[in-house]
């Protein structure tokens, strides 16, 4: 395996001139020796170590993924295409930075806050959530955070989600302008008033409801 002393005496440069180019300090290297020393390390095969890159950089270019394990059945999670799709576009546009993506499910909040005091992440998403979850995450965690489909109201933090009460009022109000008045709101579980604004199917049911009070709708 080449080494960087391998890649300096083919490039007739120095050690700390490869280490600079490796490790992206080339302000001080001229456009043409970067080139014939990334040549060389593409012809070399040479491959950079990510433990010590991470020491000079002080980073580990890993951003950790979170997501809620929501059924018992091993992989569950993994098989609900809305899941799946949301990994993917966030595993490319890691890959696409530069970066890594450290992927783990859970169903205890207590594990989880073990295990992100422990990694050694540069960055973290979260997918889906619990609210109590995302505040404990806000409370703990000093790395910068995403909160991707948590129904998280807090503005201080950055959410990523999609415009749930919006989307159920205009459903509602389609069909109430095609001529329908009995239209049924149909979901999984019974939606606690406490949970109206945290929960996804609680803000369908708002922008529902909404859509059928200005309606005139009982």
């Amino acid at each position: 395996m080449a080494t960087i002393k391998d890649i300096a005496k083919a490039a007739g440069v120095s050690f700390t001139t490869v280490s600079n180019v490796i490790h992206g300090n080339t302000k001080r290297v001229s456009r043409e020796t970067i080139e014939r020393i990334e040549k060389i390390m593409e012809e070399m095969h040479y491959v950079p170590n990510m433990g010590a890159r991470m020491l000079v950089q002080n980073q580990s270019r890993i951003i950790g993924v979170i997501i809620n394990e929501f059924r018992e059945d091993a992989g569950g999670s993994f098989r609900r295409p809305f899941i799946s799709e949301i990994l993917g576009a966030i595993e490319r546009e890691i890959r696409e930075q530069g970066y890594f993506m450290m992927l783990y499910a859970t169903r205890s909040s207590e594990e989880l806050m073990r295990l992100i005091a422990n990694w050694n992440v540069d960055g973290m998403i979260t997918v889906g959530l619990e609210t109590d979850v995302c505040r404990k995450i806000r409370d703990r965690i000093r790395i910068p955070v995403v909160f991707t489909d948590c129904y998280f109201p807090d503005e201080k933090n950055l959410n990523v989600g999609t415009q749930d009460e919006e989307g159920s009022f205009l459903a509602a109000s389609y069909l109430i302008s095609m001529g329908h008045s009995r239209i049924g709101f149909v979901n999984e579980v019974k939606i606690e008033e406490r949970n109206v604004e945290t929960r996804v199917d609680g803000l369908r049911l708002k922008g529902f409801c909404r859509a059928c009070r200005e309606a005139g709708i009982p």
